[in-house]
């Protein structure tokens, strides 16, 4: 969400992870406000969330 404090402060830190592992890795930000039912589907109850995926699978959260 564009107000949070904690997501525009980790913010600089997750571009440079994706610039990193560009190649190698998908790095993406979602709007929880926008993707409320994606949200719901893995349980984000706090943001930033970070969630990691291998062959679409949710590995760690």
């Amino acid at each position: 969400a564009p107000w949070c404090g904690p997501c525009m402060m980790a913010a600089p830190e997750v571009a440079k992870a994706a610039a990193a592992l560009a190649g190698r890795a998908l790095v993406v930000k979602v709007n929880t406000e926008q993707q409320p039912e994606l949200a719901a589907q893995y349980r984000v109850r706090s943001i930033p969330n970070f969630a990691l995926f291998r062959a679409g699978q949710l590995v760690r959260q």
